[in-house]
């Protein structure tokens, strides 16, 4: 009877024929892995970092080189650019501390600058500074910000508009005009108090995103105007040079101790 698979002979010639690619695969792996990390590519492409500045890549390659080819004609080179990318990449770490150290000794100038035109308040109790520009008065109609800030958390910013007049205005709403650009806050929480014959009505809330669109329209405009809405009446305040400047001041502080607009 005569058996449905391959021959002996079949299966010994396969068997040879297998064995035969398998060497020549092993051959070819061993070609492409001499093409890629030949003593004389690996040399040339370590050059090539090293010549685009690439200090860190440079040295492995080098590395490389050496750790396959110890005895090779290439690796006396590879010594000598390795001695050079380090001395290449020490220099970057220097420049970098030095870059640093000048970036910090920036940033406590323009901390200091900025805040030399605050008035600092310290609540002892809560642990907040709280900042204030320093041509801010509470003793009349104004526009402004501050902003409080505990240790070295990130501060927050807060918007403060005080009315301070003779009479109630009893202000629910205000709104801004700001060179033909309207800002409104049409349900507005102004608390009240009063004394020596004046009345003072005040908002004082978080700044938020739209608000502070308002204030750099407010800081960039010619001409910006508030209108305080009461429950009868409605009062007027063009929102001064000085006002305009005082928020930028704040703001530049407030950007200079970590504060994000």
């Amino acid at each position: 009877m005569t058996g449905c698979g391959p021959s002996q002979t079949e299966y010994d010639s396969i068997k040879r024929e297998n064995e035969s690619l398998k060497i020549e695969i092993s051959n070819l792996k061993k070609e492409i892995e001499e093409l890629r990390f030949g003593s004389s590519r690996l040399l040339a492409q370590g050059v090539k970092y090293f010549e685009d500045g690439k200090f860190e890549l440079a040295k492995n390659t080098f590395e490389t080189l050496l750790n396959k080819h110890p005895s090779s004609n290439e690796a006396k080179d590879a010594k000598t650019y390795i001695d050079r990318a380090n001395l290449e990449l020490k220099k970057l770490k220097e420049l970098e501390a030095s870059k640093r150290e000048r970036e910090e000794q920036e940033k406590k100038a323009r901390i200091a600058n900025a805040t030399k035109r605050m008035s600092k308040k310290y609540d002892e109790l809560e642990g907040i500074t709280w900042y204030t520009d320093s041509s801010t008065h509470a003793f009349h109609t104004s526009f402004h910000l501050y902003f409080g800030q505990r240790k070295s958390d990130t501060p927050w910013l807060r918007l403060k508009i005080r009315y301070y007049a003779d009479d109630w205005l009893f202000i629910d709403s205000f709104f801004v005009v700001a060179d033909g650009q309207r800002f409104e806050k049409p349900l507005a929480k102004f608390e009240r108090d009063h004394g020596s014959g004046s009345i003072w009505e005040w908002y004082d809330e978080n700044v938020s995103v739209s608000d502070m669109a308002m204030i750099k329209a407010i800081i960039r405009s010619k001409k910006a105007t508030i209108r305080f809405t009461g429950n009868q009446y409605h009062k007027d305040h063009v929102i001064t040079a000085q006002e305009k400047k005082s928020l930028q001041n704040v703001i530049d502080a407030f950007e200079a101790l970590g504060g994000k607009i």
